[in-house]
C-alpha cells in the first residue's frame, strides 16, 4: 500500500472541498453530526485505522461518520459488500432501507460502531 501523506490528504480534501463550494455548498442533514475535525479525519487517514479491522468493524466506523475517514472510498465499498455479502451500489449507502438493512444482519452493529468511536476517540456522528 503507498504511504499516503498529510499533504496528500490535504490536497484531496482542498479538491472536495473547492468541487463542493462550485455546486453551492455541502449542506449537513439532520442526525449528520460528527465531532472529528478536518485534521481528526486526517490523522486517521495517517493511521491507515482500516488496515488491522474487519470489513464488519470498518462499515460500523465509517456507514455511521458523515464524513470519509477512509483514506480512499473503495475501501470502505469493498468492506461493505464483503459485510453484507453482495454487490453494493454506492448510492445505496445513503438509503434508510438499506441502512436498515444492514442493521438486520447485524443487530449488535450499535455496539461495534461504539466500541469503534471509543477505541479511536469519535464522540457524535450518526445515531446507530
Amino acid at each position: 500500500m503507498a504511504n499516503v501523506t498529510l499533504r496528500d490528504l490535504e490536497k484531496s480534501f482542498d479538491r472536495a472541498k473547492e468541487s463542493a463550494e462550485a455546486r453551492g455548498g455541502v449542506e449537513e442533514k439532520e442526525g449528520q453530526r460528527s465531532s472529528l475535525t478536518t485534521e481528526q479525519c486526517y490523522a486517521l487517514c495517517a493511521q491507515e485505522w482500516w488496515e488491522n479491522h474487519t470489513p464488519l468493524e470498518i462499515v460500523a466506523l465509517q456507514l455511521y461518520e458523515p464524513r470519509l475517514i477512509c483514506k480512499d472510498f473503495g475501501i470502505f465499498h469493498e468492506a461493505i459488500e464483503k459485510a453484507m455479502e453482495h454487490p453494493v451500489w454506492t448510492h445505496q449507502i445513503v438509503d434508510p432501507v438499506f441502512r436498515a438493512s444492514v442493521k438486520e444482519k447485524y443487530p449488535n452493529i450499535g455496539e461495534v460502531t461504539r466500541a469503534m468511536r471509543a477505541r479511536y476517540g469519535i464522540v457524535g456522528g450518526y445515531d446507530v
